[in-house]
């Protein structure tokens, strides 16, 4: 089966693509696997981790139905 991977996100800006590309790249180092993933984003600003301001931390809520997720959300 053939693989697709992401390149092109508008979810995140490209600092945070980099980001991302960087961890994945030096994982695959990890297992001996040389492949290369090359990942970009939105242009839009975007602050992550400990660089986020406070009344806008990020949020992510991962589910296995929507069902459960709009559960989430309303508590």
């Amino acid at each position: 089966m053939p693989a697709y991977w992401l390149s092109r996100s508008f979810r995140f800006n490209h600092g945070l693509a980099q980001h991302i590309s960087r961890q994945i790249q030096e994982a695959y180092a990890l297992i001996g696997e040389p492949r290369t993933l090359k990942m970009s984003g939105t242009a839009a600003e975007m602050r992550w981790g400990a660089r986020a301001r406070e009344d806008k931390r990020p949020l992510a809520i991962i589910s296995r139905s929507n069902l459960k997720l709009f559960e989430t959300c309303l508590k």
